[in-house]
């Protein structure tokens, strides 16, 4: 029987499901004889997220000096000089030349396990960042395989990818989120196999195309969106060739400022027509948003498919950024890759049975752990490789650990620890350093109400030599001078200090001279706001991180009243559809969200 809760943070509703119950109770774990059962969370969905979110710095990078013994070189760090831990450079933390069972501590069952494994934190060195088989892309972050790169989050394998997130094997590209072999592409966000695309969404297998949204198999289209198989097509029309080129050219998408108006022109003919009310495929009896390849799977978004994977996910609930073959696991941000049975888990690839962990790679039966790879059997470690039976760092036999590790589990099940993530106050990195600010934008005083940390930003002492206002409309008029230049950032001017805070913003920004070359080569205007404000409003363009109960609208809607009524001029029948949905498209959103069926009647 599911329960209904009031989430101990935000104060909102929430369910316990039938089917969350029966999955506490198939992971909770059993030691020295006794089962001991996961209990069900007390924080809402969002509030779990958020609270995971906190414990990854994705974006926030620092020069600063290695700690390692006889080092003393800069090197690009997850941590600026004033944070509480040593701070080891790749080579020398993957090396051999040090032991983080060095660093064990014994328990005390005085205390509280969160306290102590606090301390761990700060007592063992970190890594300085996540970035393996770099080619001159130093400034990126839970990366492999990248060349000649700059501010990627999450890149696989692209090459000359700039101030994106999560690129897979893409290449000359800026400014674009969750995107998979692509090429020559601009603020291209949800899409795959495009070449010379810009300012997109969900689009596949589409060239020589600019706002587009929804489309597949294009080429040559500008403005249109829910086209199939077409070229030529201008604001959802069709031309020949020639015509097509004319009207083009009055959106020259050189200038700034006709790129300003198409965005304008763009967004008002979009809402004319329908949109699909979540991006599902190929997948069955499931709920969210961008799910590809998966079945029975709730409150799930993101879904990462690939190439030697054989599904999405499966009999998954409340996961963001997460897939490859992931299965009968729950609460997840960016995790995934054949993994199982897990739990409460931030970062990290390939596990099973892992509950309340942050980056566990390779690993299997791990309790609350940080960071360690190729270990099994471990409680509340961090740092650890190809290790077995360790409890906050230091190395028990078999029977000790499970003897150990139950003493643990009930210490915390007293002072109410058990069954909880790792709190704010332990993490090393304050809330806006981490994702938790772009998902859940909160002012200062607010995060740290509620537990959090807040890094205060230093004061600067640059001055901006050009304002963004003075930039050169047309990219084709920038010469090399402008990369002397230090320029302030359009939000800086514009919006309140909440907003800046919200958007990191870091108000003023350098033009790059491989940022200038692939602007120039990619044909579009310079931008005029930091990199940290783009992204931001990237993450606000793809929605929020929550579902809807709605009614499909293909016969329109009075919203004064309700009433559906026939509005439009693509509706497709006579009367309203009776279908209901959950939808990240809230009821007051300006767009008309239809069913699947209803959507697939009205594409071009």
């Amino acid at each position: 029987m599911s329960i209904p809760k009031i989430c101990r943070q935000c104060g909102e509703k929430f369910i316990i499901e039938d089917e969350d119950l029966a999955f506490y109770k198939k992971i909770s774990p059993t030691f020295d004889g006794k089962t001991y059962e996961i209990p069900p969370p007390a924080l809402c969905f969002e509030c779990r997220l958020r609270r995971r979110l906190n414990h990854r710095n994705e974006q926030s990078l620092y020069a600063r000096k290695c700690d390692a013994p006889g080092h003393d070189h800069s090197i690009i760090a997850l941590y600026d000089e004033e944070a509480p831990c040593k701070v080891y450079c790749q080579k020398y933390w993957w090396s051999d030349s040090w032991d983080p069972i060095s660093y064990g501590q014994e328990f005390d069952l005085a205390r509280g396990f969160f306290e102590q494994f606090g301390e761990l934190l700060r007592k063992v060195p970190r890594i300085s960042i996540f970035n393996t088989k770099a080619e001159n892309s130093e400034y990126c972050n839970y990366a492999y395989g990248l060349k000649n790169c700059y501010l990627e989050i999450g890149g696989i394998e692209s090459n000359f990818t700039l101030f994106s997130y999560n690129s897979i094997k893409c290449r000359d590209s800026a400014d674009c989120y969750m995107y998979t072999d692509c090429e020559n592409c601009y603020e291209l966000l949800d899409s795959t196999k495009c070449y010379n695309v810009s300012f997109s969404r969900y689009c596949e297998n589409c060239r020589d195309s600019s706002f587009l949204y929804d489309c597949k198999g294009c080429s040559d289209c500008f403005g249109s969106i829910g086209l199939r198989n077409k070229s030529y097509y201008f604001f959802n029309k069709g031309y020949s060739k020639e015509e097509y080129e004319n009207k083009v050219k009055d959106y020259d998408l050189q200038s700034f400022s006709k790129q300003n108006t198409a965005k304008r022109n763009v967004a008002n003919h979009y809402l004319k027509y329908p949109y699909i009310f979540a991006e599902i495929r190929n997948s069955e009896n499931v709920v969210g948003n961008n799910i590809f390849d998966s079945k029975n799977s709730q409150y799930v978004f993101d879904v990462l498919v690939g190439a030697g994977y054989d599904y999405g996910t499966e009999n998954c609930r409340y996961m963001v950024i997460c897939g490859l073959s992931t299965k009968d696991s729950l609460d997840f941000y960016q995790q995934g890759a054949n993994t199982e049975l897990g739990y409460e888990i931030c970062g990290g690839t390939t596990n099973y049975s892992a509950q309340f962990c942050v980056r566990p790679v390779d690993s299997r039966n791990l309790l609350y752990c940080e960071n360690c790879d190729n270990c099994q059997d471990c409680f509340g470690c961090t740092g650890l490789r190809r290790k077995q039976y360790c409890v906050l760092n230091k190395q028990y036999s078999e029977k000790e650990y499970g003897e150990l590790v139950a003493q643990i589990i009930e210490k915390m099940q007293t002072l109410g620890e058990w069954g909880e993530f790792f709190p704010p106050d332990i993490s090393l990195f304050a809330f806006n350093e981490t994702p938790a600010l772009y998902y859940f934008p909160m002012p200062k005083d607010e995060v740290l109400k509620l537990g959090f940390k807040w890094k205060d930003k230093k004061e600067r002492s640059y001055q901006p030599t050009l304002k963004y206002s003075e930039l050169k409309d047309s990219i084709s008029e920038v010469d090399d001078s402008i990369l002397e230049e230090l320029v302030s950032c359009q939000s800086a001017d514009t919006e309140t200090k909440e907003i800046l805070e919200k958007k990191n913003c870091a108000t003023a920004f350098k033009i790059l001279p491989q940022e200038l070359e692939l602007y120039r080569k990619l044909a579009v205007a310079l931008p005029r706001k930091c990199p940290n404000c783009r992204f931001y409003e990237r993450i606000k363009s793809r929605g929020e991180i929550k579902l809807y109960d709605r009614r499909c609208e293909c016969a329109g809607k009075n919203s004064s009243n309700g009433v559906y009524k026939n509005t439009r001029e693509h509706h497709h029948g006579d009367s309203a559809c009776e279908s209901r949905f959950m939808t990240a498209y809230p009821e007051n959103d300006q767009r008309i969200i239809y069913c699947t069926k209803c959507y697939e009647k009205e594409i071009l």
